[in-house]
C-alpha cells in the first residue's frame, strides 16, 4: 500500500460499548489498508475507553485520544486537529461499514477527480432487518451549486458527515460548531461550497444503525432550537454566493421550522411558538408551489393548514413508518 495515500478515519466515541467492537472490526478489515484510525473517546463512562485501548494494542494504525466530554462536535474537531492523512472520513461508532467502503470512496474520488465522494447507506435495524435504496445511476458528478440544491431539498445528499470521503484541505478554516445540536447541518454545506465537483456512487456501503429509540424523537429541550440558528446562518452564507438557490433554502428553512414546532411545548415557549408558526405561514405557499420540493414537505404543508396538532400527528405517523434515525 506504499503507493496509496494515507486516509484518516475519525470516530467520535461516547458510551457505545455495545456497538463499538463491530464498528472497529469493520474498519480494521478494510481492503484499503493505508489508514490512520483516530478514536476520540469523548469522556465515555462505560467500557469504551478500554475497548479503544485494546484495539490500539492490536493495530498500529489506531490512535486513541481520551478527553473530557465535549460532545460530538468537540470529538470530531479533536480528530481533525490530529489527522495526518490526505483524505478524511467520519464513521459513527454505532454504525459499521462494508470491507470495500474506503476503497470504493477513494476510487470514486480518484477516477472522477472530485473533492468529495459520497456512497449510499443501508439502514440496519435492531431485529436484523435492513433497508437499502439503490440509485439506478451508478455514479453522478455534481458541481457545488447542484450538490447544495440537492442537499437543501433533502434529496440524494444529506447533512451527515458519514458515508463521505473528503479531501483534507476542505476542512481548512472549518470546524464543527461547539455546544450545538445539529452540528452537521451547520458544517456540511460549507464543505460542499468549497468543492469544485462531488461524486455520488450508488453502492450502499455505509451501514446506518437504527435503534428502537430512533422511532420516537427525544423530548424537546432548549438545544432543539439550535437547528434554527444553523439553518438561518446557512441561509446567509449560501445566498451570498448562490442567490439563485433561494427556493431550495426556503424549503430547508420550512422543514427546520416544522421539525421544531412539532416538538415545542407551547406553554413554556410561547413567544418562540408563535414566531415559528408565523414563519411557516410566510413561506409554505411558495414552497408548496415549488416543483422541486419533495413530496414529504408538500404533504406537511397541506396538513399544516389544518393546524399544528395535525402537523404533529402527521410527522409522528411518518416517523414510525420510515423509522428515521436522524433529521435528514
Amino acid at each position: 500500500m506504499k503507493n496509496t495515500p494515507l486516509i484518516s478515519i475519525i470516530l467520535p466515541i461516547y458510551n457505545v460499548e455495545k456497538y463499538l467492537s463491530k464498528c472497529l472490526d469493520s474498519i480494521i478489515h478494510q481492503t484499503y489498508e493505508n489508514l490512520e484510525i483516530i478514536l476520540v473517546d469523548d469522556g465515555s463512562t462505560d467500557a469504551c475507553p478500554e475497548i479503544c485501548d485494546k484495539y490500539a494494542k492490536q493495530d498500529s494504525r489506531i490512535k486513541v485520544i481520551h478527553q473530557e466530554n465535549m460532545d460530538v462536535s468537540g470529538a470530531r474537531n479533536t480528530g481533525l486537529a490530529n489527522v495526518s492523512g490526505e483524505y478524511i472520513s467520519f464513521i459513527d461508532p454505532d454504525d459499521y461499514v462494508a470491507k470495500d467502503y474506503i476503497g470504493y470512496l477513494f476510487q470514486l474520488l480518484k477516477d472522477n477527480q472530485c473533492d468529495m465522494a459520497i456512497c449510499g447507506m443501508t439502514f440496519v435495524y435492531e431485529d436484523g432487518a435492513s433497508k437499502t435504496k439503490i440509485n439506478s445511476i451508478e455514479t453522478e458528478i455534481l458541481n457545488s451549486f447542484d450538490a447544495l440544491e440537492f442537499m437543501l431539498y433533502q434529496k440524494k445528499i444529506n447533512n451527515s458527515p458519514c458515508a463521505k470521503l473528503y479531501k483534507r484541505e476542505l476542512f481548512d478554516g472549518i470546524i464543527y460548531p461547539l455546544n450545538k445540536r445539529y452540528e452537521d447541518l451547520g458544517t456540511t454545506y460549507k464543505l460542499i461550497m468549497k468543492c469544485n465537483t462531488i461524486v455520488i456512487g450508488n453502492q450502499p456501503y455505509y451501514y446506518y444503525f437504527q435503534s428502537k429509540n430512533s422511532i420516537v424523537r427525544s423530548e424537546f429541550n432548549s438545544k432543539t432550537l439550535d437547528i434554527l440558528d444553523m439553518v438561518y446562518q446557512l441561509e446567509k452564507d449560501v445566498l451570498k454566493v448562490y442567490p439563485n438557490l433561494i427556493n431550495a433554502v426556503q424549503s430547508r428553512i420550512l422543514n427546520a421550522n416544522f421539525f421544531v414546532i412539532r416538538q415545542l411545548p407551547k406553554k413554556k415557549y410561547k413567544n418562540e411558538y408563535y414566531k415559528i408558526k408565523e414563519n411557516i405561514k410566510l413561506t409554505r405557499i411558495d414552497v408548496l408551489k415549488d416543483p422541486k420540493s419533495r413530496l414529504k414537505t408538500k404533504l406537511g404543508i397541506l396538513v399544516s393548514f389544518f393546524g399544528i396538532s395535525m402537523l404533529k400527528l402527521f410527522y409522528s405517523l411518518l416517523n414510525r413508518v420510515y423509522f428515521v434515525k436522524k433529521l435528514d
